[in-house]
């Protein structure tokens, strides 16, 4: 798997930029469905489905980030 790498300022500003959409995703749900449109609902329901994608390929890669095991 191809990768970018990234230095210690640009990992935490990745970091912190997801906090950041993170936050505003969960800040969302706090509007009452009431409120939504057909628009927002489906896109909200899309952004779920989405970020379970993505949380699952991350689950995936982590065994692999780690390296392999340290030999005794």
């Amino acid at each position: 798997m191809g990768g970018r790498q990234v230095n210690d300022t640009e990992w935490r500003e990745l970091r912190e930029a997801f906090e950041r959409e993170v936050r505003d995703w969960r800040a969302r749900l706090e509007t009452p469905p009431s409120a939504w449109d057909a628009t927002t609902l489906s896109g909200f329901v899309s952004s779920v489905a989405h970020t379970a994608y993505h949380m699952g390929a991350i689950r995936q890669l982590v065994p692999a980030a780690a390296g392999p095991p340290a030999k005794d």
